[in-house]
């Protein structure tokens, strides 16, 4: 099914929604997905959320970044990573960087690879959360966006070339 530009912000707002585990995890806390972002591997901002701008009761010293500076920066981490591992990457099966994780001041941030790298996926948690599931959901949404950003992928690549109509 194509994704609608329409639809984006409610795709990625799946990300940051609690949904309920089976007890199997026992008294491990949770912790909880506070916003994700959809980017260009350039940078350029899609789609996001979460990423709600500092209100008149939160702490003055709580950092509220704005998504397209989060975009930006995410980009040019990822790009370096990439050139990393393709350097020391010495087997032919092994494709690259497909995901990232970092453990930042104040939560952990993840990034995945969508459609070969021409996207990037992005979730933002706090530090309570586990890494390991904070990868498994962005790669279940990384996923579930493939097929719609390949679309669009196959779109741009047809038009190019072709000259536009005004």
């Amino acid at each position: 099914a194509l994704l609608r530009v329409k639809e984006l912000p409610h795709v990625l707002a799946q990300l940051t929604e609690s949904r309920p585990l089976p007890d199997l995890l026992g008294g491990i806390s949770q912790g909880r997905v506070l916003g994700s972002l959809l980017m260009s591997s350039h940078g350029d901002l899609l789609g996001s959320s979460g990423f709600d701008p500092a209100g008149p009761d939160d702490d003055p010293e709580t950092v509220h970044p704005s998504p397209k500076v989060v975009s930006a920066i995410v980009s040019n981490i990822w790009a370096e990573y990439a050139v990393t591992a393709s350097e020391v990457t010495v087997s032919e099966e092994s494709s690259g960087l497909d995901t990232l994780l970092l453990q930042l001041q104040h939560g952990q941030l993840a990034v995945a690879q969508v459609c070969g790298g021409a996207y990037l996926l992005c979730a933002y948690a706090d530090e309570s959360f586990q890494p390991g599931m904070l990868k498994v959901k962005l790669l279940a949404l990384a996923s579930s966006l493939e097929d719609s950003l390949q679309q669009l992928t196959r779109d741009d690549d047809s038009h190019v070339g072709t000259p536009s109509s005004f």
